[in-house]
């Protein structure tokens, strides 16, 4: 397996740790001895560093070649080309190429974009493909990306993203930004800014969101935040088969805190779902919530005639009855002292919608507390996410 650093579409990514140790490797490689098939993976540990299990074969570079310096471009050549090298997309189109000069401080029409790539032998420009315009050796990328000074490539993320979060639904940089605002807005600070606006959020690929985790936070990503409810729900291992059911989730995690003005607002900017949750007494992972009936795996749900009440079997043995609308628990069996068998049991009921706590974020804990009731209040340790790595 070749070049598994530069696997993926885009260019901060966890797919070459997950082509080069997941996948083929991973399935077959420790199989080797009885399927007689060994793996040698190769990666350009300057772009991407494996860590790997065994001992490494480190092959000495060729003293024929020569590297390439962008010091050989013409300045004009050099800043359309840099700013093709900022782009997160390894391949984009020729507008979306010209947003990308224009937020590097520098204008170009397409007509000369289309020049450039037609003189550069450092572009490639296939007129077949949805995204023509890329490098024809991603080393190249590297180089010049590497090259742009620190001040120019800060006030590049930020213009970029500025550009970004100002799309429209017909903006014609609307797929540039839902495969690439994650990790621009990671490179300006403003991460936090666009997973707390439902309308750019649900725009937005839940791989890219995943992978720029580690662009926003390289070391720790405090408990009790958005990104942490996103790291979390990352690391659930789920596998959403549309945007849409990745925006369902969202929504169910919102309303699991009892947060439904943010669920409401990921159902308006997303439009139709494929499922949407209408209560839930689910725990989302790294939060906390009152203590309610605790019930055994559930196996079976069976709807009344009407549709008013819901009834489910769990693996102990037992049944609830649920109101369908509200989700609150009416009765339930229960084994009582001196009963032969089970008997129907009526319970208090629980409150219509989750109770919404509300957290104070630092790195190592969260104080939470009910909203409007300061005497609940809990200081629970909550793991901080170090060094995160999302597998998928």
């Amino acid at each position: 397996m070749t070049n598994t650093q530069w696997a993926g579409t885009t260019r901060h990514t966890d797919e070459p740790w997950n082509v080069a140790i997941g996948g083929i490797v991973a399935q077959f490689g420790i199989k080797s001895g009885r399927v007689g098939v060994k793996f040698i993976v190769e990666v350009d540990t300057e772009v991407h560093e494996l860590r790997p299990r065994s001992r490494p074969v480190v092959l000495a570079p060729d003293h024929g070649t020569s590297r390439w310096s962008p010091d050989s471009l013409s300045s004009r050549e050099r800043a359309a080309l840099s700013a093709l090298a900022l782009s997160e997309r390894h391949h984009v189109r020729f507008d979306e190429w010209q947003a990308l000069v224009s937020a590097l401080g520098t204008d170009f029409d397409e007509g000369k974009l289309r020049t450039i790539a037609a003189q550069s032998s450092h572009v490639t420009d296939d007129p077949s493909a949805a995204h023509p315009v890329g490098f024809a050796h991603e080393r190249d990328a590297r180089e010049l990306r590497s090259g742009v000074p620190t001040e120019a490539y800060r006030t590049f993320q930020h213009a970029i993203t500025d550009r970004l979060f100002a799309c429209t639904d017909d903006d014609p940089l609307v797929s540039y930004l839902a495969h690439s605002l994650p990790a621009h807005a990671a490179a300006a600070d403003r991460f936090d800014a666009l997973l707390a606006d439902p309308r750019l959020l649900t725009k937005c690929t839940h791989t890219t969101l995943l992978d720029a985790l580690s662009l926003a936070f390289p070391n720790r990503i405090a408990a009790g935040s958005a990104a942490a409810n996103l790291y979390y729900l990352a690391n659930l291992e789920l596998a959403p088969s549309s945007q849409a059911e990745w925006v369902s989730l969202l929504h169910l995690v919102a309303l699991s805190q009892g947060d439904t003005e943010r669920a409401e607002a990921l159902v308006q900017a997303a439009g139709p779902l494929p499922w949407r949750t209408v209560w839930t007494h689910w725990r989302a992972p790294g939060h906390v919530r009152p203590v309610l009936p605790q019930i055994d795996g559930v196996t079976a749900l069976r709807a009344a005639p009407d549709g008013s009440t819901v009834t489910s079997s769990t693996r102990d043995g037992h049944e609830q009855n649920w109101d369908a609308a509200t989700g609150r628990l009416l009765s339930r069996t229960a084994e009582l002292t001196g009963a032969e068998g089970a008997v129907v049991e009526d319970v208090t009921p629980t409150p219509p919608t989750p109770t919404r706590w509300k957290a104070e974020t630092s790195w190592d804990f969260v104080r939470a507390a009910v909203v409007g009731n300061p005497s609940s209040l809990r200081v629970i340790q909550a793991p901080a996410v170090d060094q995160a790595r999302l597998r998928r």
